[in-house]
C-alpha cells in the first residue's frame, strides 16, 4: 500500500487515530480517526482507487413517524453560508465532474456522499458540503 504508516494513539492534524485496521479483501487501510477538539469521528479509507469519496453522516434518530429527517437532509441542502445561491446541489451539479453525488435517509442516520477521479472537484464539493451540512443550510 505504500510507506505511510499510520500508528494508533499517533496524533495527526489535530486528529487521534483511535484504529488502524488492514481491509484486505479491498486492498486498503480503514483509519479510525477522532477529532480532537470536536470530538468528531472520521474514518479515512486509504487505497489505489482513482475515485475520491467523502461523505458527512449524522445520526438522525427519530423521535415519531413524521418523517423530519428526510425533510432536513432536503433542507440542509438547499442553502450554504458561503455559497450565496438558492440550491447549491443541484448547481454542483451542472458543474461538477462528479462520478457520484446524493443525499440518503435512513431509518436512524442521514449521508450526504459524493465522488469524483478530479481532485480540485473533489474538494470544491467537499468545501460547499460541508458548509451547507454544518451551517444547517441557512443563507446570508
Amino acid at each position: 500500500m505504500g510507506s505511510i504508516t499510520f500508528e494508533k494513539g499517533q496524533k495527526l492534524q489535530g486528529y487521534l487515530i483511535k484504529e488502524v485496521t488492514q481491509l484486505e479483501t479491498i486492498d486498503s487501510v480503514m483509519i479510525q480517526l477522532m477529532h480532537m477538539k470536536t470530538k468528531a469521528r472520521h474514518i479515512h479509507i486509504y487505497n489505489k482507487d482513482k475515485e475520491n469519496t467523502f461523505g458527512v453522516f449524522f445520526r438522525t434518530v427519530p423521535k415519531d413517524s413524521t418523517g423530519v429527517a428526510h425533510i432536513l437532509e432536503h433542507t440542509v441542502l438547499c442553502g450554504s453560508k458561503k455559497f450565496n445561491v438558492r440550491d447549491p446541489f443541484f448547481s454542483m451539479i451542472k458543474r461538477s465532474l462528479s462520478t457520484f453525488m446524493n443525499a440518503f435517509t435512513s431509518s436512524d442516520w442521514t449521508m450526504y456522499p459524493f465522488s469524483t477521479q478530479n481532485s480540485k472537484d473533489y474538494y470544491n464539493l467537499m468545501n460547499v458540503y460541508l458548509d451547507a451540512a454544518f451551517s444547517l443550510g441557512l443563507m446570508n
